[in-house]
């Protein structure tokens, strides 16, 4: 694992925790992040840095739906695109694909845990219809803040399964 690596693992550990315990992942972690991933792959040639350039353009677009209905904070758009920046494209697809599946176990077990099942399918019906909706700008009520789910940390798991397990997505 290079200094990119080493980064990006540093900014997802730190993100995840500031998200679990302000709900707020930092323009302080993510920014710095993008620039770092860009002026390193110049370092390695000019298609890398199109990978960084392209991994962040990427990881901004993954999250940008769901940002714009409501459902998602510009805090985790900007990991995302961070990430995309550090481990170009094809981390990023592989880390947006375990970062969905540890987001479902997430929530899947939040649910349990607060027992609030019919509000939460209430909301997922909104925002299917959120998405699906065409020629009208659509969004979400803001979710109580108890209904809410620090997404830095299913961010920070997926990506950290991408880096390490190599999955074959």
């Amino acid at each position: 694992m290079g200094l990119r690596g080493l980064l990006l693992v540093t900014l997802v550990i730190a993100s995840a925790a500031t998200d679990v315990r302000s709900r707020r992942i930092y323009d302080a972690f993510t920014f710095p992040a993008m620039l770092a991933g860009i002026l390193l792959s110049l370092l390695d040639g000019p298609a890398d840095a199109l990978g960084a350039l392209g991994g962040l353009a990427a990881g901004s677009l993954v999250l940008y739906p769901f940002y714009r209905i409501g459902g998602m904070g510009m805090g985790d758009l900007k990991l995302m695109a961070a990430i995309g920046s550090l481990g170009g494209i094809s981390l990023l697809v592989s880390a947006a694909v375990d970062t969905a599946l540890a987001g479902g176990v997430m929530a899947l077990a939040l649910l349990a845990y607060r027992g609030n099942a019919v509000e939460v399918l209430r909301r997922s019906g909104l925002v299917m219809r959120a998405l699906v909706s065409r020629g009208r700008r659509a969004h979400l009520p803001p979710a109580p803040r108890a209904d809410t789910v620090p997404y830095g940390v299913a961010i920070c798991a997926g990506t950290l399964a991408a880096l390490f397990l190599r999955w074959p997505w």
